[in-house]
């Protein structure tokens, strides 16, 4: 393989890891805040609660001893931190739903045999998981030549999401380098898929394929 072959001698630090590492700090920092706010309110909701109960307590005690009117102005409290149990609990499960949306889109599944192994990925990140990359280290040490090959579902935009098909490869191949294998002796393909038969049709976010040849 020539030096010119070589992907990372043409292709540039893509500025897609920067505003994706970007906008993951944000969401992570604003999920962080968002914790710390819901459960400041919920303190300060209990504790209302309880002031409000044990007032409520002592009127009871006085309006019996006094045979006095009953409060009129507890019922609107009590029915105001009703109202905000529930706007906490609504947040609260938005929180969640975005959490598992999170789960989802990190997930990565494996095919594996002696000589093959296919990635499949979960969304359109390029990161290789801790799992999958103990998959990859199960092939290693390996004395012969690797193929990567990074697959765009058919009927994707070949050019626009080429850059994270790329970007797959390169961290396959940052692994099977660090497993003691030659760079010379991996080989990188960009390809659009074709035929659907040589995929999983439920795989949208494309696949690498590694074979290995001695």
């Amino acid at each position: 393989m020539s030096e010119n072959d070589d992907p990372e001698s043409t292709i540039p630090w893509p500025g897609f890891v920067d505003i994706l590492s970007t906008v993951i700090i944000v969401f992570v920092f604003f999920m962080m805040m968002t914790s710390v706010i819901i459960f400041v309110l919920s303190e300060q909701a209990k504790k209302a609660a309880v002031q409000e109960a044990h007032k409520q307590s002592e009127s009871t005690i006085d309006q019996k001893s006094t045979k006095a009117s009953p409060e009129p102005t507890l019922a609107p409290d009590v029915n105001n931190l009703l109202l905000q149990k529930e706007a906490l609990q609504k947040e609260v499960a938005e929180l969640k739903q975005l959490k598992n949306v999170l789960s989802e889109a990190q997930q990565q599944t494996t095919e594996s045999t002696d000589s093959s192994m296919v990635i499949h990925f979960g969304d359109l990140g390029a990161t290789i998981l801790k799992d999958t990359d103990d998959v990859i280290k199960t092939h290693l040490p390996f004395d012969g030549h690797v193929t990567i090959v990074s697959t765009i579902p058919k009927g994707s935009d070949f050019a626009s999401i080429r850059e994270i098909a790329l970007n797959r490869a390169l961290n396959v191949r940052n692994v099977l380098i660090q497993g003691g294998i030659p760079n010379t002796e991996i080989a990188l393909k960009i390809i659009a898929q074709e035929d659907e038969s040589k995929e999983n049709t439920d795989n949208v976010y494309g696949s690498v394929t590694l074979t290995f040849e001695q």
